[in-house]
């Protein structure tokens, strides 16, 4: 999103071909939204976590909003109990050296103090272990109800 402040009704008749086409244009979004392949999920990995989790008999909220951000997946207790952030990582989530990127950290130490638990799973978890993943949320989701 990019922001320009300035005198609009100048820059409309400025005579600067450029300033005056930024000045009269509008563009702002239609209010669509671009739907990817796996909407509303991110990705594919996020689907077949999502799907895996429905199997289980849960309920998962893909890109549930809380505090200004989207949550992979959300597992939001009716009554009493903790709600489960149940993130899906890839590559993009690493620095070069292999760390965790330190907005993800932040997210994690952010949510955690609004009395969420953050569960991260990798892709290649998903790959190689999706059974095991599954069953660590629900562990979790058992263990907060």
């Amino acid at each position: 999103m990019l922001h320009v402040v300035g005198n609009r009704p100048w820059a409309k008749g400025c005579g600067i071909l450029h300033v005056e086409r930024l000045a009269t244009s509008n563009l702002r979004s239609s209010g669509t939204v671009r739907r990817g392949p796996w909407y509303p999920h991110e990705s594919p990995w996020e689907k077949i976590l999502n799907d895996a989790l429905v199997v289980e008999g849960l309920d998962p909220r893909p890109q549930f909003p809380v505090s200004g951000r989207r949550l992979d997946l959300a597992l939001v207790p009716e009554g009493a109990g903790v709600p489960i952030d149940v993130e899906v990582d890839g590559d993009c989530h690493r620095n070069p050296d292999g760390s965790r990127k330190i907005d993800d950290v932040w997210r994690d130490i952010q949510l955690q103090g609004m009395g969420w638990k953050v569960l991260r799973f990798w892709t290649y978890q998903l790959r190689e272990n999706l059974q095991g993943c599954v069953n660590t949320v629900l562990a979790e989701w058992r263990r907060y109800e």
